[in-house]
């Protein structure tokens, strides 16, 4: 990434080429033809690009002089090369920090992307009854019940997954992601946190996936949904 000049003086960001555009094209195809164009993105995929996104946040917050929020943490603000590497993208709302809350506001967006790409849904949809559901707190009601948790994440799971990820995996980034999203902003982690527990997560997936159901694991391996 760079900085250029016009002639008349105007500044304008020049980034690296992403072939593969943004996250929220890959996470919500809207249209068929979109859909047909573009393979899912892998457990293995969604991970390493919510690594990426998590180490340049981390960067800004605790790297640089002053530190500096992103403030507007979003899908559309990830942008995906051809080897699938994800890139932070839209600095127009990034401010300095002044206290120590303002980091928080993009962990808590960031904890949102997690859930976005464990579920394949949008941060707040709307129910054919008109009820607006939160996605953060729909979660919360998934967890709920302890007994049951594992069993009613597999079906909040983004089914485009097609249950090809570890389950340990899934309820790790759950767990993540509520405590990125906790209502009080202290208590939610920093980005360095984030990193390790994402970087832990990217290093114990498996290599080779196996489809499962709620009663056993299936012998055939799962299909890669787009080789980069």
């Amino acid at each position: 990434m760079g900085i250029s000049y016009d002639a008349d003086g105007d500044r304008f960001l020049v980034y690296e080429n992403a072939e593969n555009g943004s996250l929220e094209n890959w996470l919500f195809p809207d249209s068929e033809a979109s859909s047909d164009s573009l393979a899912f993105l892998s457990w293995s995929q969604r991970i390493h690009i919510a690594l990426d996104f998590a180490n340049g946040l981390h960067y800004m917050h605790d790297h640089t002089q002053p530190s500096i929020v992103h403030w507007d943490v979003g899908e559309r603000n990830i942008l995906v090369d051809s080897n699938f590497k994800a890139k932070l993208a839209n600095f127009s709302t990034a401010r300095p920090v002044t206290n120590s809350s303002m980091p928080k506001v993009d962990v808590f967006a960031f904890g949102v992307l997690l859930l976005e790409l464990l579920s394949g849904k949008r941060a707040m949809e709307t129910e054919e009854n008109g009820e607006v559901v939160m996605l953060y707190k729909d979660l919360s009601e998934v967890l709920k019940v302890e007994e049951k948790s594992v069993e009613r994440l597999q079906k909040w799971t983004d089914p485009k997954l097609e249950n090809c990820y570890p389950l340990d995996g899934a309820l790790s980034l759950a767990a993540l992601a509520t405590t990125c999203t906790q209502e009080n902003a202290q208590a939610r982690p920093s980005l360095a946190e984030v990193v390790l527990n994402l970087s832990v997560l990217a290093q114990s997936s498996p290599k080779t996936m196996h489809k499962f159901s709620t009663s056993k694991f299936k012998t055939e391996h799962c299909g890669s949904s787009h080789s980069s």
